[in-house]
């Protein structure tokens, strides 16, 4: 779509629906919002060079903030994780202490208590006792889960690289994943 110029002290001759791209105090900068030529006093124009670099800062500025947004979404999901390795669905604590504790006990290969809670009957983190076999599979659960969670983070920041305007930037969310990812394929 062609890009037209105004001069700002002629905004009141003119009337329309137009884009505003760009607004510099002696131009403005338009697009009209259907695909037809504007005449005077309108001048077909490309965008001035400023233009384009500023888009490009608040673009980067943009992704930077998103991608933060993302970062702390993810830190979020990675506070804990759940596991059914005692035959029900218990939460696990996915902070660093507590995954140095399981894997030391993973090759340990001994029997031990963990901290946990069941997801079914909260009454806060108790010492359960979990065989060796449990430890591992509460181990294998905690990595799983923390991979999907990093995949997922992945690529919505590689997503949002792709984006070339703020509002896309804005209305990217978390939640969009399955949707990007049945896109991109």
């Amino acid at each position: 779509m062609k890009t037209y110029k105004l001069s700002i002290d002629k905004i009141d001759e003119v009337k329309g629906e137009f884009k505003t791209l760009y607004n510099n105090g002696i131009f403005i900068y338009v697009q009209p919002l259907e695909d037809i030529e504007l005449n005077e006093p309108f001048i077909q124009e490309d965008l001035p060079k400023e233009y384009e670099e500023k888009r490009q800062e608040l673009l980067g500025y943009e992704r930077i903030r998103k991608t933060t947004q993302f970062n702390s979404i993810c830190d979020k999901y990675l506070e804990n994780f759940q596991s059914s390795a005692l035959g029900s669905a218990y939460i696990y604590d996915m902070a660093q202490e507590d995954q140095i504790n399981l894997m030391g006990l993973v090759i340990a290969g001994i029997d031990s208590f963990f901290r946990c809670e069941s997801k079914d009957n909260p009454k806060g983190k108790q010492n359960i006792p979990h065989t060796k076999e449990q430890l591992k599979q509460v181990y294998f659960d905690g990595l799983k889960a923390k991979s999907e969670i990093i995949y997922i983070c992945g690529v919505l920041k590689e997503y949002l690289k792709t984006l070339d305007d703020v509002d896309s930037i804005r209305r990217l969310k978390w939640e969009d994943y399955e949707w990007i990812k049945e896109k991109v394929g």
